[in-house]
């Protein structure tokens, strides 16, 4: 289970990451209760945030996941870019960005 951050001193400050946090349709409370039911009130009609909440789109890693390792290295090999990690310019990025996303079939952000 991921931790509680608190984000400034006052104690009603906090953040719960997405994939903990749940509604609680009856007190209207967002809390990271587990068990399906509320942390707050008790009561059952929780939702999780993570499904009401979009999510979202992939990032330039993620894409290159969803295309497989040989259609990711042949256009690394097209635009000449060694690996990731060496990319000259921004140009070059928004170019790797936009052909990884063609293959993929869907946005990067």
């Amino acid at each position: 289970m991921g931790e509680i951050s608190i984000l400034r001193p006052r104690r009603s400050l906090v953040s719960i990451p997405v994939v903990e946090a749940v509604y609680c349709e009856s007190c209207a409370s967002v809390s990271n209760s587990s068990g399906g039911c509320c942390g707050v009130c008790g009561n059952i009609s929780v939702w999780s945030l993570a499904e009401l909440v979009p999510q979202p789109p992939m990032g330039a890693h993620s894409l290159a996941e969803s295309i497989g390792d040989t259609q990711f290295v042949s256009v690394l090999d097209r635009l000449q870019i060694g690996s990731m990690t060496t990319i000259q310019n921004l140009e070059a990025l928004k170019h790797l960005v936009s052909e990884l996303e063609g293959l993929a079939g869907q946005p990067a952000a």
